[in-house]
């Protein structure tokens, strides 16, 4: 396996500390992975990775906000040889929870919000 194998979207289905209504807060929970860099999306938190590869393994570093608190935080992730990824997450100064995810793909971006126009008098 290589870094090719964990790049893409992957939903995740399952934590041992959230449900899946919770971690689909906000949208589909979920980690992407690119070659150096990715983005996790859970409950309200959304953070950026950095992340480094070896073999069967990937470990990143996290940092984003939940809701709009600043958090930081680590984790690491592994394939089975059915594709399947499980982890764990550590949350600085927070929770850490075993996780489990399956490729998919990634949803439509939603469109920008248009702002009314404010009418000059």
């Amino acid at each position: 396996m290589s870094q090719r194998d964990f790049t893409g979207y992957w939903r995740i289905t399952e934590t041992d500390v959230w449900d899946q209504e919770t971690l689909d807060l906000v949208g589909p929970a979920h980690l992407s992975f690119s070659e150096r860099h990715g983005s996790l999306s859970m409950i309200a938190i959304d953070a950026s990775l950095d992340c480094r590869y070896e073999g069967e393994h990937v470990d990143f570093s996290l940092f984003g906000a939940d809701e709009f608190d600043p958090i930081a935080g680590r984790g690491w992730a592994t394939l089975d040889k059915a594709g399947k990824m499980s982890g764990m997450l550590y949350l600085h100064h927070g929770d850490e929870t075993e996780f489990t995810a399956e490729r998919g793909e990634a949803p439509p971006k939603r469109e920008p919000r248009l702002q009314p126009r404010r009418r000059r008098w």
